[in-house]
């Protein structure tokens, strides 16, 4: 997924070798939001099979820089109030049985989060970047979360900054609410309060393959 989700967002930001498996369980437990912008595969049926990729190299284990499903639920995320898993696949880009990476929030929510936004299928990594630095816009001045989420699709499909062919809902549907709807911040607090409640922990992990752009 590009930087451009998170820049500019308040918090702690970790990007390439920084983006480390260890680094994220050490940090997950202190921070009310959490966004990670990675690869993600989900297995409905195997729980070895699901996993959130951190930066690694070929060499390494795969456990070294997989954050597998069972290790999730044993995470401590009561401080967490919004997960937003905006992976760039998931399930080989399908929707396995409906369910795909909705396992991988179920064990965030188990974990503590209150509220989990995820994809539930493969993410154009154009739009998803739109959508979601809309989403954190909308989240910073009190929106619901549900509300967030919509109004950023909204804005995406009025933007004119998009072709009308990228704005098929295959684009922009993706991502989903699972959890509590209500705002990471109460309305009316003063913006320098609301830096210090948002903190945005961020994971972009660069791999070593080709992505697929649009043509």
């Amino acid at each position: 997924m590009s930087i451009g989700e998170i820049s500019g967002l308040p918090g702690k930001e970790l990007s390439g070798s920084e983006a480390v498996k260890d680094q994220f369980i050490f940090l997950s437990g202190r921070y009310p939001v959490i966004h990670l912008a990675t690869h993600a595969i989900a297995n409905d049926s195997n729980l070895l099979g699901s996993y959130i990729e951190f930066y690694g190299l070929k060499k390494d284990a795969d456990t070294t820089h997989r954050l597998y499903e069972q290790e999730i639920y044993t995470l401590d995320l009561k401080s967490a109030r919004l997960v937003i898993l905006s992976a760039c696949e998931t399930g080989n880009g399908l929707l396995v049985n409906g369910e795909g990476i909705i396992s991988l929030s179920r064990a965030f929510s188990y974990a503590g989060c209150k509220s989990v936004i995820t994809s539930l299928w493969k993410a154009d990594e154009l739009s998803t970047s739109f959508i979601c630095k809309r989403l954190h816009y909308y989240l910073q001045r009190g929106f619901a979360i549900d509300r967030a989420l919509q109004q950023s699709k909204i804005d995406y499909l009025e933007t004119n900054e998009v072709e009308e062919r990228y704005k098929n809902p295959a684009y922009w549907a993706h991502l989903v609410l699972i959890g509590d709807y209500h705002p990471v911040v109460k309305p009316g607090y003063s913006r320098e309060i609301f830096w210090v409640a948002l903190v945005a922990v961020s994971l972009i992990v660069f791999f070593a393959m080709k992505k697929k752009n649009r043509a």
